[in-house]
């Protein structure tokens, strides 16, 4: 499709985990979602402005 995009699967146990990491940072549900993946993916950085994102000390955040 795109070069260096992979699209990855969100299945039942990182909606699951978007569950807790939604309680425990006080994310949307949209964040504790793209939180849940990273995670489970073994990613540990992300590119956005979302200032919640700050909350989440698995996660290296950079400001585009």
């Amino acid at each position: 499709m795109y070069e260096g995009i992979k699209i990855l699967q969100v299945g039942e146990d990182i909606s699951k985990l978007s569950l807790v990491l939604s309680k425990e940072y006080g994310l949307l549900p949209n964040d504790a979602i793209h939180a849940a993946t990273c995670k489970s993916y073994g990613i540990d950085n992300i590119a956005t402005n979302d200032s919640d994102f700050d909350r989440v000390d698995f996660l290296k955040v950079w400001k585009p």
